[in-house]
């Protein structure tokens, strides 16, 4: 008898287990950084079954936070699912059911989930701490970290990091390279002050200077007695593999003790400076917010235990750098009191220690420091390649990691990729090693700064591509001999439609569709200064478009304009329907001078903008007008997607912001036509639910 309860309750321990893995995102314990608005969009994907039509979604406020009933969210396709749920800030459960004709066929859950703030703490000693010290825990539930610690110091194996997070109670560390230090703590103070949960971050490497941070940074491989391109790399992986996904606040650097003596003030900016631009590019984040500590003290350089270079360095680059603001300051706090070496802090200071990080992070640096939240959370993101510079022929080891949902049958294949995006070579499945590992052979013609991507092959899925790495050519491309097979007739397009939600320098965003065929993802093509510069199947799932068109929402495109072409300047942009006789987007991008000092959006981008929000809505819309335009006659008119007006008014809000009831209209897409002294200028699209 006793062996039969054994029997039964060992199956109430798997059932829920088997259940929450069909479940890839959210993951355990996941905190999604929240916007402005307090709000952040979470991705729901995971496997159900094939004969599932419909999934629906219940969330359940713990702590903070609004609870929502059964919803139903995104499409399924062939086993697999995806969609989105806008939340508030708060620490959630989440429950999820597939329905096949109104009948449930799969269930699923995930105890805890969050929507808060996420930071990464980076520098060096005093950001990173001891395994051995008397670290400041975290007792409240809310507060997030990845259990992932390695030795020695800068050594991370990509494919072992773990895709679930942890309470940062005592005893663990804060991954994937910190001990927990003070961070636990001071997650305690930021959830009771804010009312959301924290995940904590950590990618510091002790001892380090801020020039070989530049040098790691620049992508040199063996800085000094470190190796794998630390320190930088500390940092790197945890935007690449996590930030990419959650978003985040800022970083909290702690750094200057190192370079005491050494560097001057010019050459600390231009270090810091080159860290800061590398952190932003890698993590798509062009604006993501930094904390810089003002630090220098290092009692061991008698008679210059303080730096005033490094000081004002510090104080430089938090005035000049966009969204970068004031950590702590700690060169006061100096003797056998606070410093057990004259360098670091005794763990009998840390709660002092942790009141000064919760003093910086002030109310006033929630309110003006802008928050980083993906447009598209990736689901497969590709890792460093060590050597860094191998030879065309060589076989080279492929970390990655995969939140994506995909089928039994299912591929992950590896493609070579030249330095801005374009595809030189698909090196196919290769060997896997381990789970999340796999070894591939680079062709002998592979020459300069390449990266290589991994995708799936069932659903197909286009991962996140990896750093830069250098290959050397050990031979020349064979020379394909021309293809006499007849062309395949570019398939008729019915009714092209398409939108542009956001286009900038970098990006553009946005879904096109034949509205003639209803679940069908078409091929969009991307011009630059009017050359064709590549072709793009359009089949990002968006709930707004599946909502609006009531298909299957597989219409969005994320086009990454290539670094090569964003030269100084305006440019040129228009994208197309594959076979459609015109473009449904044309516009023109300014992009700044590379290189300098970090700024926000150049004049002329600024000037010549327009913004509609939000967008979909159930009633008002508002159109916010370019500078260029604020003192011109501006008239709105709401025309249906067939061109028919539609009766609604549009009323100023200030000069710079007009404000439309579409509450009347029936659910559907509109389009906003915008006349400036009566010539029209462009026309906004909006989806109304």
């Amino acid at each position: 008898m006793k062996h039969f309860f054994w029997f039964l309750s060992l199956i109430g321990l798997l059932i829920p287990l088997l259940g929450y893995s069909q479940l890839t995102m959210p993951l355990s314990r996941i905190v999604f950084q929240r916007g402005l608005d307090n709000r952040a969009a979470v991705p729901i994907q995971g496997k159900c079954p094939a004969s599932a039509t419909s999934i629906q979604v219940k969330v359940k406020a713990i702590n903070g936070g609004v609870s929502q009933d059964w919803t139903t969210i995104g499409a399924t396709t062939g086993g697999t699912f995806s969609g989105n749920l806008n939340l508030p800030g708060g620490w959630y459960s989440l429950q999820v059911r597939a329905l096949s004709g109104g009948a449930e066929v799969g269930s699923w859950s995930l105890d805890r989930f969050g929507v808060g703030e996420v930071f990464v703490i980076a520098g060096q000693s005093n950001a990173y701490g001891s395994p051995y010290a008397q670290n400041i825990a975290a007792q409240d539930d809310r507060v997030s970290t990845l259990n992932y610690f390695n030795f020695p110091a800068g050594t991370i194996d990509e494919q072992n990091l773990p895709k679930a997070f942890v309470q940062a109670g005592a005893g663990m560390p804060i991954g994937p390279h910190n001990p927990m230090l003070i961070w636990g703590g001071l997650g305690d103070k930021l959830v009771a002050r804010l009312g959301v949960p924290v995940l904590f971050l950590g990618a510091a490497y002790p001892g380090s200077s801020s020039s070989e941070w530049r040098d790691a940074a620049n992508g040199v491989e063996n800085v000094g007695a470190m190796n794998k391109e630390a320190p930088y790399r500390l940092l790197g992986v945890t935007l690449a593999y996590f930030i990419k996904r959650t978003g985040i606040r800022s970083i909290l650097w702690h750094q200057g003790e190192a370079d005491n003596g050494i560097t001057t003030k010019k050459e600390y900016v231009n270090n810091i400076t080159t860290v800061i631009n590398k952190s932003r590019l890698q993590s798509g984040f062009k604006n993501l917010g930094w904390m810089i500590s003002s630090v220098s003290y290092n009692g061991l350089n008698a008679g210059h235990e303080t730096d005033p270079a490094i000081l004002d360095a510090q104080n430089q680059l938090i005035t000049q750098t966009d969204n970068t603001f004031p950590g702590v300051a700690t060169d006061a706090y100096t003797g056998p009191y606070y410093r057990y070496d004259k360098v670091h802090f005794n763990d009998s200071i840390y709660p002092f220690y942790l009141n000064l990080w919760n003093k910086a992070l002030t109310n006033d640096f929630f309110a003006r420091c802008k928050p980083s939240q993906p447009a598209v959370v990736p689901t497969i993101t590709t890792g460093y390649i060590f050597p860094m510079n191998p030879n065309g022929g060589d076989h080279i080891q492929v970390p990655f990691m995969s939140t994506a949902p995909v089928n039994d049958n299912n591929q992950y294949v590896v493609k070579l990729l030249s330095e801005t995006g374009e595809l030189l070579d698909s090196l196919g499945a290769g060997t896997r090693i381990a789970p999340n590992l796999l070894a591939v052979q680079l062709p002998v013609w592979a020459d300069g700064r390449v990266r290589v991507q991994i995708s799936s092959t069932s659903p197909a899925r286009t991962g996140e591509a990896s750093d830069v790495f250098y290959a050397h050519k050990t031979g020349e491309k064979p020379v394909t001999p021309p293809d006499t097979t007849p062309a395949t007739p570019v398939r008729t397009v019915i009714d092209p439609q398409g939108w542009v939600d956001m286009s900038d320098c970098e990006h553009q965003y946005g879904w096109a569709r034949d509205a003639a065929v209803a679940n069908l993802s078409v091929p969009v093509v991307f011009s630059w200064d009017n050359k064709p510069i590549e072709t793009q199947l359009a089949e990002r799932f968006r709930q707004d478009l599946a909502d609006a068109f009531g298909d299957n929402g597989q219409h969005g495109f994320q086009w990454d304009i290539p670094a090569s072409l964003r030269t100084a300047g305006n440019h040129k942009v228009s994208i197309q329907v594959a076979g459609a006789s015109l473009p449904f987007f044309t516009g023109t991008v300014f992009c700044g001078a590379v290189g300098g000092r970090l700024a926000t959006p150049g004049l002329e981008e600024t000037r010549l903008t327009w913004r509609v929000f939000p967008n979909p809505t159930t009633d008002y819309v508002t159109v916010r007008l370019p500078v260029a335009y604020t003192r011109e006659k501006i008239t709105l008119t709401v025309l249906s997607a067939s061109g028919q007006q539609q009766p609604t008014a549009s009323l100023p809000v200030d000069d710079q912001q007009l404000r439309v009831n579409l509450s009347g209209l029936p659910t559907g897409i509109y389009l906003l036509r915008l006349d400036v002294n009566e010539r029209p200028v462009t026309t906004l699209t909006v989806l109304k639910q």
